[in-house]
């Protein structure tokens, strides 16, 4: 895309080009006002320098970038299989795997109740529920923290032993505040 942009902006540069060539030459052959010359001029070079060659660097920038897609592109119409299956790869987690593909103009007379995070995927492999909730990893702790296992940190303090202030308990009482200024007040 960015060799075509680049070579039609060249011919349009060429063109541009070609317009003050044939205003220079002959001598006394004037079809161009001055005012027009100069700004066939700067077209010319806006042209050439900013609409043909900067997406020609990037043309060759990009170019490395096209052969995985083609040897990808060919080697699935060369040896990949048909994806005749709802959900080609087997574990999709969300709602969309779980439609027929191509998808109907509406895929649900009623909204389905969402009880889980991959309703799809247990919809596919009701047999693994169970193992998915026992390797859940989402709410509560799980032993160890990093901190207990480097030595010399401080081991974390849970949320439950940090003092609460907010019950006007006598931690803090003894303390000076600092006003808006910074400077302490008693």
């Amino acid at each position: 895309m960015y060799l075509v942009t680049s070579f039609l902006y060249f011919f349009a540069g060429g063109f541009v080009a070609l317009l003050m060539r044939a205003e220079l030459g002959r001598p006394g052959l004037q079809f161009l006002s001055p005012e027009h010359y100069n700004q066939l001029l700067t077209m010319h070079g806006l042209i050439m320098l900013l609409l043909f060659a900067t997406p020609l660097v990037f043309a060759f920038a990009n170019l490395p970038n096209t052969f995985p897609f083609v040897y990808n592109a060919w080697h699935s119409w060369r040896y990949g299989q048909l994806a005749l299956r709802d959900d080609p790869w087997g574990h999709g987690n969300s709602l969309e795997w779980a439609t027929s593909s191509p998808p109907p103009r509406h895929n649900f007379i009623a909204l389905p109740r969402i009880r889980s995070e991959c309703p799809a995927f247990e919809m596919h492999y009701p047999h693994l529920i169970d193992r998915l909730q026992a390797e859940a990893h989402t709410g509560g702790r799980h032993e160890p923290y990093a901190s207990e296992l480097v030595p010399g940190r401080a081991r974390a303090r849970s949320p439950r032993s940090r003092p609460d202030l907010s019950r006007g308990s006598d931690q803090g009482a003894g303390r000076r505040r600092r006003g808006p200024s910074g400077l302490r007040r008693a």
